[in-house]
Parts: structure tokens; C-alpha cells; sequence
């Protein structure tokens, strides 16, 4: 265990130990050795069990390896599960990233930290589903705020993704304009533009079902203003893919959270 209160591991030892269960892809690891000879990956996997075995995570016993106990029981639950969760923030310059990989007794948190191009993980119990869920909930729930404007919001995905790149040097009055070109009211045009511009949390929560071999998977974004909170959903038009954005009270980001898992698992009975 560390500072971190978690089990630490680079993305390397992660993706060693993934293939101890004989997974060989697992959501929320980076195969770390793409590009790499064959030989090379050799080596390389030799290093992380290396570095596995002077943390304290494994013993070498004869030609056996053996995992510590706590270790054992988290790979068992994130290699086997059939239901991850995902959640990635921006908040104040500082961005954080999570996958929750689900059993039926217990959740596992591997807490995402990205340091140049290298990544690395702090694994944790977050306890029963039911606990963790609620626990989730109450940490990224957004700060009450009214309802301003009532009506759904549709603009080009690409136009979006275009204001919140270029939103340092836009204004909120250009941010307004351009909404205003692509048919949107003034009032809404103008709450979404100022919230683009001066956000206080931005991010996206996903969730993966494996079923036979295929994986189910569907996400909600929001994006919190100082005025209003808004959810964000990604559609299929004909000429392409909109955003579409609509104010969200706490109760409704809590219910898309909620839609988000049972679209992709609805016999899942814990929410």
C-alpha cells in the first residue's frame, strides 16, 4: 500500500498482471507495447514482474508466482467483471480519471494518473456496488442550481468541440453568435455560451457491458456553469453527429448517470 491509500501500478505491471488471468484486453489499460518486437515485450514484461516483486506484490515461490491476497482479489474482480464504469472530469485546470470494474459483492476503483506519456494506477475497494454507487453520486453531483431554460439544445458535434478548444481566445459574445447561426434562441444561446466559456467542471461518464464477446457501451457528458448545468448526450443526425444539450437539476444528472448503466445492462438491480 502507498500514500495514495491504494495499490500502486504502472501501466506495464497492470497490463502484466491483466495477462496472468489470461486477459487480453482489459477497459481502462493501455496496451503499453504496441510498436515493440516481440523479444522486446519479453523483456519488458520481465521488468514488471520485477518491479511487482520489489514493491512487496508478489512472491516468487520455486517457479510459482503468487500475488498478495488483497492483490489477488482486485485483479480477479477487474479482469472478470463484465460491467465497467468510466468517469473523466476537468475541474479548475486539474483534470481526474476513473474506471469502476464491478462484481456482484464488491467495486473496484483504479484511479487514472498520467505523468508526460506515462501512465500509472492506484487501485482501491470502494466496497459493495450499492455503497459505491452512492458514494459516486454524492462526489460528482453538480452544486444546485435552477432550471433557467427548459427546451433541448441541438448544434453540430464539430462546432461544439470547436468553441470549447478555441474558448480561451473566444468571447462569450462570438460563442453566443455562432450558437445563434445554428438556430438556437437567444436566452439558451447565450446561458450555453457563457457556460462554454467560463465552465466550472467538464466531463463524461461511460459504462461497458460485455455480452458474448461484444460490448454494449453509452455515456452522458455535463458541463457545469456558475448559471446553469447542463447534460450533454452525442446523436446521430443525417448530416452527422450533434451535440445535444440540456439544464440539468441534481435529480437529473443523477437519473442520466442511472439511464447511462441500465442502457447497457438493464437487468442490473443495485441502482
Amino acid at each position: 500500500m502507498n500514500e495514495k491509500k491504494g495499490i500502486e501500478l504502472t501501466n506495464e505491471e497492470f497490463f502484466f498482471l491483466a495477462g496472468l488471468f489470461d486477459c487480453d484486453a482489459l477497459i481502462g489499460v493501455p496496451d503499453p507495447f504496441i510498436g515493440y518486437w516481440a523479444e522486446d515485450v519479453e523483456g519488458k514484461l520481465k521488468l514488471a514482474a520485477q518491479s511487482l516483486k520489489q514493491k512487496g506484490y508478489v512472491v516468487h515461490d520455486d517457479c510459482d508466482m503468487n500475488l498478495m491476497p488483497e492483490l489477488l482479489e482486485y485483479m480477479r474482480i477487474c479482469t472478470k467483471t463484465n460491467l465497467t464504469l468510466w468517469l473523466q472530469t476537468e475541474r479548475g485546470g486539474k483534470s481526474a480519471e476513473s474506471y469502476y470494474y464491478l462484481s456482484p459483492r464488491k467495486v473496484i476503483e483504479s484511479k487514472v494518473f498520467e505523468q508526460g506519456d506515462r501512465l500509472s494506477y492506484v487501485l482501491r475497494d470502494c466496497g459493495t456496488p450499492e455503497k459505491a454507487w452512492d458514494d459516486l453520486l454524492q462526489r460528482h453531483k453538480p452544486d444546485s442550481k435552477p432550471v433557467l431554460y427548459g427546451c433541448k439544445v441541438q448544434i453540430p458535434l464539430y462546432i461544439f468541440e470547436e468553441m470549447l478548444e478555441l474558448r480561451e481566445s473566444w468571447t462569450v459574445r462570438r460563442m453566443e453568435a455562432k450558437l445563434k447561426e445554428q438556430g438556437v434562441f437567444s436566452t439558451a444561446a447565450r446561458l450555453l455560451a457563457k457556460t462554454i466559456k467560463n465552465y466550472e467542471s467538464y466531463g463524461q461518464f461511460a459504462a461497458f457491458h460485455e455480452v458474448q464477446e461484444r460490448w454494449r457501451m453509452d455515456s452522458v457528458y455535463f458541463l457545469y456553469g456558475r448559471e446553469v448545468n447542463w447534460l450533454m448526450r452525442v446523436v446521430a443526425q443525417p448530416d452527422g453527429p450533434y451535440a445535444e444539450f440540456q439544464p440539468a437539476s441534481e435529480a437529473s444528472f443523477q437519473e442520466a448517470m442511472r439511464h447511462v448503466v441500465l442502457q447497457t445492462k438493464p437487468e442490473l438491480s443495485v441502482l
